[in-house]
């Protein structure tokens, strides 16, 4: 569950998931107090499993913000931590904290983020390879190409850091 923050209260679901907001019939911005929200979803371990409804609860609440306006919360059911991101897991709803979750970029080795550094440069160039023979119209040409240039350059670097890691050069990749 995410809230959109432009709205304030409204969730967007993870699933084919539906929301409601309890308190006591009045919309969300009218609170002043915790509120709750109750998701529905439905989830299996595998494909084997047949499809379980869940139903759970969460509480949100709101700060104020320096400029006006507030900005909406969930409250995590296990450690009571304000967070702007619950997970459904399993059944479970908690934040990445209770989950022990980390982020993919923090999983990935030189190989990888030399890969996830070329994606960036070849979606800013179009998104496919055509971006990389011809300019997306409206693109500066200097633009065009330094980020063709830091795309292959991106490139390269992967290609020498998996070429380590097959000779079993393993101080290169502890850079």
């Amino acid at each position: 569950m995410r809230h959109t923050g432009k709205n304030p209260g409204l969730a967007t679901p993870v699933d084919h998931s539906y929301w409601r907001h309890n308190h006591n019939g009045y919309p969300p911005y009218f609170r002043r107090q915790p509120v709750l929200l109750t998701g529905a979803t439905s989830w299996r371990r595998n494909l084997s499993e047949e499809w379980q409804l869940t139903e759970k609860t969460v509480h949100l609440t709101h700060t104020s913000c320096a400029y006006g306006g507030s900005r909406i919360w969930f409250i995590c059911p296990y450690c009571s931590r304000r967070v702007a991101v619950v997970i459904l897991d399993a059944g479970h709803v908690a934040c990445r904290h209770c989950l022990n979750l980390t982020y993919a970029s923090c999983n990935e080795d030189l190989i990888d983020r030399s890969w996830r550094k070329r994606d960036k440069y070849k979606a800013r160039m179009g998104g496919n390879d055509k971006g990389l023979n011809l300019k997306p119209k409206g693109m500066h040409q200097r633009t065009w190409l330094r980020l063709r240039h830091q795309y292959f350059e991106a490139e390269m670097q992967g290609w020498e850091w998996a070429e380590a890691r097959l000779e079993g050069d393993t101080q290169e990749l502890l850079i």
